[in-house]
């Protein structure tokens, strides 16, 4: 069976982390082959990871209007470069599997939703099956994205929401589908052991959208003097170095984490940290004696991994995580001077912290046999 998986791309340091999670579940499965579109990363990024290519250029839901093109004229736009060609024709996929993590919402807008529902037309005529796998979905404000969201839910095959929050707005949708629940697919990614040569230290992971889709809930500054806060806390009240850890590909992140550094040119405890690699880039937050950051997939990270965190966001995916990990008063969505010097208290005390990882502990347990049971129902529906 030849499985396309979409919705990811290796810009980003949570999607690279899904689409390994994918491929290391199916690696030794030979009734599938997976693949990926050309346009998710470089011929070398593609099959390092161990998917093959598909003869079809087609771009992420979220590339808008440049999708519409590739979708309609991919198949001669594929004779134009060679990095846009594959081995396998579209035509000849019998699946697919969308990682999309979080994009079909009223914060991305009409166009994405429009572009999944236009894809999953093209699969279903053609007989194949569309599986979204555990990912955060909703609000649904708009007449287009209700309209065109709840025609792409009701035909796919598999739909799973990885939050409370997304499963009701699903259900809100769509009350004849079935829509299910399961955690994000990357809690069962064991990344073995990484050498690093820091023993003890604490994770700052900042994210450039806190401040433009979260502008709405962190004004102007706010998001920063919080980060810096916390980092003075830190320093104060703990002998933990900092890792200033960057958790994306984006010249945005990495801007946000210089500034960051910079604000401390005094301490030699601070420093800016990157690792190309998002499996080994687990295996060190799985190392910190905490996480304070605003990557999901960063916290998902720790959190599988029974680390502490504090969370600054600004979408219901955080609070929504942390309450699968009974923690979310550990997640900030607006500021609350207050609460925040408690909690990041809280988290600097090793015996503070010790109830918590007993928490994540016991959350873990149930999580891992519900990530589990999610890839059993996955084989069942490919192979039905």
């Amino acid at each position: 069976m030849n499985i396309l998986v979409v919705g990811a791309h290796f810009y980003n340091k949570g999607a690279h982390l899904m689409m390994k999670t994918v491929i290391d579940e199916f690696r030794n499965k030979e009734e599938y082959t997976l693949y990926l579109s050309p346009c998710s990363g470089t011929k070398e990024q593609i099959e390092g990871l161990g998917y093959k290519i598909m003869d079809f250029p087609l771009k992420h839901v979220t590339a808008y209007r440049s999708f519409n093109i590739f979708f309609f004229f991919g198949n001669i736009l594929k004779y134009l470069k060679k990095e846009y060609r594959g081995t396998l024709p579209f035509d000849d996929i019998d699946a697919v599997l969308d990682i999309s993590g979080f994009a079909f919402s009223d914060q991305w807008g009409d166009q994405a939703v429009l572009n999944v529902h236009r894809l999953i037309n093209k699969i279903k005529a053609k007989g194949k099956k569309y599986i979204f796998l555990p990912q955060a979905f909703g609000p649904f404000s708009s007449r287009i994205i209700r309209k065109y969201m709840r025609e792409g839910v009701s035909k796919a095959d598999l739909v799973m929401a990885r939050d409370n929050n997304s499963f009701e707005m699903l259900k809100e949708l769509d009350r004849k589908s079935e829509i299910l629940k399961y955690p994000d697919i990357t809690i069962g990614l064991k990344p073995g052991k990484t050498e690093f040569d820091q023993e003890n230290f604490a994770c700052i992971v900042p994210n450039e959208r806190m401040l433009d889709q979260g502008r709405e809930y962190w004004p102007e500054g706010e998001y920063m003097k919080y980060v810096k806060k916390s980092i003075k806390k830190i320093l104060s009240g703990t002998d933990c170095n900092i890792l200033v850890l960057v958790h994306d590909k984006g010249a945005g992140d990495m801007k946000l984490g210089r500034e960051i550094v910079d604000d401390f040119p005094e301490n030699n405890r601070i420093s800016l940290f990157y690792e190309e690699d998002p499996v080994k880039l687990k295996s060190i937050i799985g190392q910190a004696s905490f996480v304070i950051g605003s990557r999901y997939h960063a916290l998902v990270s720790a959190l599988s991994q029974n680390i502490p965190c504090i969370s600054l966001g600004w979408s219901h995916k955080y609070i929504m995580l942390f309450e699968e990990y009974n923690t979310e008063e550990y997640v900030f969505e607006i500021p609350d001077d207050e609460k925040f010097d408690e909690k990041v208290n809280f988290i600097c005390s090793l015996s503070k912290r010790e109830e918590i990882i007993d928490r994540l502990k016991s959350a873990n347990l149930e999580l891992i046999v519900k990530n589990e049971e999610m890839w059993q129902l996955v084989y069942e529906k490919l192979n039905a």
